[in-house]
């Protein structure tokens, strides 16, 4: 059960006085007009809206676009399935592998001609829906990483257990895979008509950009021990510290490059045959 904090911020500004006329000095002038930052409040509402629940029979997301199983297949240069990170790297480690991971998977998207990038694949989604549904993954983790770690305990309990490395993230993930896991409310909406692929493709691409940035950019700025220590639920695994869903998003994309990659050859005629 999740308990939203009573979090407000206070508002600067002059009240009425004896000096109530007189025209505020131009650094307050100024300060007056800068943008306000969204109060802890408001993303506290927002993430919860945004997460699902955390019992994985209750809701399945973020998985295989169907049941099909898969087997093991090379993925496009220079990604790897099988990478794996050290248990425990530096934050800014971690950042900057999110953003060379991202940065390949932006080349073989990118790759793709338009026809391609929209067509659906066989059962499966199509290449832009499966960018979509990335960035659909990402957008939580940021948003969550926007919040102080004490507002991540208040709502997600301490993790106490040591952190799993990058490979037995990616284990447990592909065992709730092989049971059935279904991506739920983090599906893709179907897309309109479109009308304008180079537009529309290039503003998937720049949300999906703009999610992995934010990602990167909070896993800096939080304390390094923090990531062992608050949690987030995910709902297919239940609730994983910090540190294990940023290793689960970086399998994630992974996971879905290669099932792209897999299925766009399977959707290819042979040599020769027209």
């Amino acid at each position: 059960m999740c308990v939203s904090p009573r979090l407000s911020g206070c508002r600067g500004g002059l009240r009425g006085g004896p000096q109530a006329g007189r025209r505020e000095p131009r650094a307050i002038e100024r300060v007056h007009e800068r943008p306000q930052a969204a109060p802890i409040h408001a993303n506290v509402t927002r993430l919860e809206n945004t997460l699902a629940p955390t019992a994985p029979e209750r809701s399945h997301v973020l998985a295989l676009q169907t049941n099909e199983a898969l087997p093991p297949a090379r993925i496009l240069s220079p990604m790897a399935v099988d990478i794996r990170l050290p248990l425990g790297p530096a934050r800014e480690d971690i950042a900057a592998e999110l953003r060379r991971l991202h940065g390949a998977a932006g080349a073989f998207w990118a790759s793709l001609p338009e026809e391609r990038f929209f067509t659906p694949l066989g059962p499966g989604w199509s290449p832009a829906d499966t960018v979509r549904h990335l960035t659909k993954s990402i957008r939580p983790v940021a948003l969550a990483l926007r919040l102080p770690p004490l507002v991540l305990r208040g709502l997600f309990g301490r993790s106490t257990a040591p952190s799993r490395d990058y490979a037995s993230v990616r284990a447990a993930y592909r065992q709730v895979l092989a049971a059935g896991g279904q991506a739920g409310r983090f599906a893709p909406a179907p897309l309109p008509p479109v009308t304008a692929p180079v537009a529309t493709r290039a503003r998937l691409m720049a949300r999906h950009e703009a999610a992995v940035d934010a990602l990167a950019r909070a896993v800096v700025r939080w304390p390094e021990r923090e990531l062992d220590r608050c949690r987030l639920p995910h709902p297919l695994m239940g609730k994983l510290n910090v540190r294990e869903m940023l290793w689960f998003t970086l399998y994630h994309t992974v996971h879905h490059v290669a099932i792209v990659e897999r299925r766009l050859a399977a959707s290819s005629p042979a040599p020769g045959v027209e």
